[in-house]
């Protein structure tokens, strides 16, 4: 939550990104809690597929996050672009994901929010995850009740729709929509209301993506089915163990020729909600940064 704004450093001549959090929000004492949370957690980890948190301040009730600046799009952003993205393509990318998410659970870290309006693809095709405000540490306070459910709808496991405690295996269910998203170009559940859509999840199993797009490999199929199975017990263990599932395919020509294909008419339902803040300046005072424009907003 906050909004976002690409900013130089004055001193350090420096392009950085700051989310900045207003009085007008920070006033409530559990968004503040959960933005500044955000901060200390990215920034106990430091990992080249994570956005890095490099400082956070106060000013007069104004709340601010210094993080490095990734010049890309989003994988939702791409997915629009293309329609969907090959499986070839898809697997190099998720390898970069699967990667950062491992490293944050090997901290201890359960991010509860996968989703590709929350992954970065820099200009070199190198993944940035980013957004851990509702992220929690195993173990630690959670500020979210009991019962409360956290995340995006689409991306929700059915333990998370039922207001159970967000574990790896959240996070591992999160990881098989997005490939599903990646792969096919669509959600695997869609309602036209979210009460509609967290009883489909719970209740119903989702359609095979060979079905939206059938020159998917085998065992990429299978692994994303076993990433979204109903019983967090029956999923992966590990996101690398996901990921492992995923490095073993053989690539069919057609698949390749198919990805050329103009396949930007698929249906879509992922929204990125993107305010754009034109000729927007502000200094903040004593911190040595002059914000230039305004990126995202970011919920």
């Amino acid at each position: 939550m906050g909004v976002i704004y690409k900013a130089a450093h004055s001193t350090l001549q420096q392009i950085v990104a700051i989310k900045a959090l207003p009085s007008s929000l920070s006033a409530n004492p559990e968004i503040r809690e959960r933005f500044i949370r955000e901060a200390t957690i990215q920034a106990k980890i430091s990992h080249p597929n994570i956005v890095n948190i490099l400082n956070f301040f106060e000013v007069n009730d104004n709340y601010y996050i210094v993080m490095e600046y990734v010049e890309g799009e989003t994988l939702e952003a791409m997915i629009k672009r293309l329609g969907l993205i090959p499986p070839e393509r898809c697997l190099l990318l998720f390898e970069q994901i699967s990667a950062g998410i491992e490293y944050a659970h090997g901290k201890g870290i359960i991010h509860r929010d996968i989703k590709p309006g929350n992954v970065m693809v820099n200009s070199q095709g190198t993944v940035k995850i980013m957004d851990f405000g509702i992220a929690k540490i195993a173990g630690g306070l959670n500020l979210t009740k009991v019962g409360v459910k956290v995340g995006t709808v689409w991306y929700m496991s059915p333990e998370q729709v039922k207001g159970h405690p967000a574990t790896v295996a959240t996070d591992i269910y999160a990881l098989g929509v997005t490939l599903f998203e990646m792969v096919t170009g669509r959600v695997p559940f869609y309602a036209d209301s979210e009460y509609s859509l967290m009883k489909i999840i719970v209740e119903s199993h989702p359609t095979s993506p060979k079905m939206f797009y059938p020159y998917i490999p085998d065992s990429m199929e299978k692994a994303i089915l076993k990433a979204m199975a109903k019983s967090p017990v029956d999923r992966f263990n590990s996101v690398k163990e996901f990921a492992v599932a995923l490095t073993e395919q053989d690539y069919s020509p057609e698949s390749e020729k198919l990805s050329e294909l103009p396949l930007n008419k698929l249906k879509k339902f992922s929204v990125l909600e993107i305010i754009t803040l034109s000729n927007r300046q502000l200094l903040l005072g004593g911190a040595g940064l002059l914000i230039i424009c305004g990126l995202v907003f970011v919920s």
